[in-house]
C-alpha cells in the first residue's frame, strides 16, 4: 500500500525525545519516519538525527521553519518550512511524503 502524508509542523524536540518523551514515530508503508519539533542547531544535525533515531528511515522537524532535505545512505532528514509563517524565507511551503514499501521520497511544496 502507499501511503502520502502532509507536514505543516511538529511537536518535540531532541533533548526531549533523548529522554523519551515527545517524538512520534510513524509507520508510513514500510518506512519509519521520527516527528520532532527541533532538531537542534544546523551544525551537524544530520548525524546528530541519525545516532539520536537509529531505528528510523528519516526525521521530519519544524522549528526553524527554514524548509531543508538531506539524505545519505538510506537516511534522509526534512524540514517542510511554514505554510503560515514563512519567517526569512522567500515563500510558505508545506511537505509531503510518500512511501511505498521501505521508499520513502519527500517533497517541498512551494505555497507562494
Amino acid at each position: 500500500m502507499d501511503l502520502s502524508l502532509f507536514f505543516a509542523g511538529t511537536a518535540g524536540s531532541v533533548p526531549t525525545a533523548r529522554r523519551g518523551l515527545p517524538a512520534l514515530l510513524l509507520r508510513a508503508g514500510g518506512a519509519r519516519i521520527a516527528v520532532v519539533h527541533d532538531a537542534g542547531p544546523a551544525a551537524g544535525r544530520f548525524e546528530r538525527m541519525r545516532r539520536t533515531f537509529p531505528d528510523a528511515d528519516a526525521v521530519v522537524f519544524g522549528h526553524s521553519h527554514i524548509p531543508l532535505h538531506d539524505a545519505d545512505a538510506g537516511f534522509q532528514i526534512f524540514n517542510p518550512g511554514s505554510p503560515t509563517d514563512r519567517r526569512r524565507q522567500p515563500t510558505h511551503t508545506m511537505g509531503m511524503a510518500t512511501a511505498r514499501g521501505r521508499e520513502l521520497r519527500f517533497e517541498l511544496i512551494d505555497l507562494g
